[in-house]
């Protein structure tokens, strides 16, 4: 196991949140994932995303997040339950 503690701004709040995860971007996912359901509660609730979606919430670059999630996935920590959808893997 390993943790994470993460000090953000969200919504204005500023955030301090402390999580544990099953290697260190599990970590990094599950305390962010913490830091912003405080404040957007209603985010636990979304089911798999696609790469649009997921980058034009925060009005991030397309490019950006597909690179962020091809890593991820390398990684193991995201799957994709259907084409181009992704959810937390686990």
């Amino acid at each position: 196991m390993r943790a994470a503690t993460l000090k953000v701004h969200v919504g204005g709040e500023r955030s301090i949140s402390t999580a544990e995860g099953h290697g260190p971007v599990n970590a990094l996912d599950s305390v962010l994932r913490q830091a912003i359901a405080r404040k957007y509660p209603y985010l636990s609730d979304m089911g798999p995303l696609d790469a649009g979606a997921v980058a034009e919430l925060p009005g991030m670059d397309r490019k950006a997040v597909d690179k962020a999630m091809a890593e991820l996935k390398k990684d193991g920590c995201i799957e994709s339950p259907r084409r181009c959808f992704w959810a937390p893997a686990g």
